[in-house]
């Protein structure tokens, strides 16, 4: 990785746990949530202008339909949502996923090339293997396709659209953190699964996402690094950032030059806040190769 790359803060959100990039290339608009303060925030790269919505629950992630719609993934259960003036957010509901236990949220989600949605959920509480991962196809009818996660992250998918990532944050007795990866068989169904990168940092791994060559970009909760790795799972680089808690990054479609990242300041006393002073906020990384 060339050292000629620059780093800069946009966007100096202060997002108690940032999350979910979303970037929309019609807009040029960049959105992405804060799970936690429950707002989702837009930041269009042409005109620097910053717009937030209060959403009525947590908010892990929202996807953008190929339909030109907005689904969310609130703490209770899947959305379609409106964004209105005045900081004010619609919301339609389309399924639940907490039914049995109130510890459950929807944590991170994205949206293929076909429109389908692939979406995580995880234990609040960090100690029980709870968490899944769910699969909409055009129908919005949920199906099941990954269970026993404590923190599930990611997902995501390669180009040809035929291998799942995904991440076990903390770990459990069902799966050690790490990223794993699946074959996908079709309409939600996946199979093979493998340890395909073992996390042996202090930190843990937070949300994952590919670029054009299928590399895997993962961010670190516990920690100031985005690293990439190759489809085997070879580490291929460590970018050091100014914030803490990197949690999930996202391409502008029209140059993988540039990249947005967001970060999260839950869990972080006032020295780490002093070391890293861009946490919670949206980093961009231009100048790639």
């Amino acid at each position: 990785m060339p050292s000629d790359y620059k780093i800069s803060c946009p966007v100096n959100s202060r997002c108690l746990l940032g999350e979910g990039p979303v970037w929309h290339e019609s807009s040029n608009t960049l959105f992405w949530v804060d799970i936690l303060e429950r707002k989702v925030f837009s930041y269009n790269l042409a005109s620097a202008e910053v717009n937030w919505w209060q959403t009525q629950e947590y908010v892990g992630f929202i996807v953008l339909t190929p339909k030109g719609e907005i689904l969310a993934g609130y703490k209770s259960g899947l959305h379609k949502i409106a964004l209105l003036e005045n900081h004010e957010v619609i919301a339609q509901r389309i399924d639940t996923i907490d039914e049995l236990d109130p510890s459950i949220r929807f944590n991170d989600g994205m949206i293929d090339l076909d429109g389908s949605i692939w979406a995580c959920s995880m234990d609040m509480d960090n100690h029980h293997g709870l968490g899944k991962y769910f699969y909409y196809g055009d129908d919005l009818v949920q199906r099941i396709v990954l269970e026993n996660y404590t923190v599930a992250n990611g997902p995501a998918l390669n180009n040809s659209q035929d291998k799942l990532y995904t991440v076990e944050t903390v770990g459990n007795t069902y799966r050690v953190k790490g990223i794993y990866s699946y074959t996908i068989t079709g309409n939600g169904c996946v199979t093979n699964e493998q340890l395909l990168i073992p996390w042996p940092y202090k930190s843990c791994p937070d949300g994952v996402f590919t670029d054009s060559f299928d590399n895997l970009w993962v961010g670190e909760f516990g920690g100031n690094i985005l690293r990439s790795f190759t489809p085997d799972g070879i580490l291929k680089s460590e970018i050091p950032l100014p914030a803490w808690n990197i949690t999930k990054g996202v391409f502008c479609k029209t140059g993988e030059n540039r990249l947005f990242i967001t970060s999260a300041r839950i869990a972080c006393n006032e020295e780490i806040l002093q070391q890293y002073p861009h946490t919670g906020g949206i980093l961009l990384i231009e100048g790639l190769k």
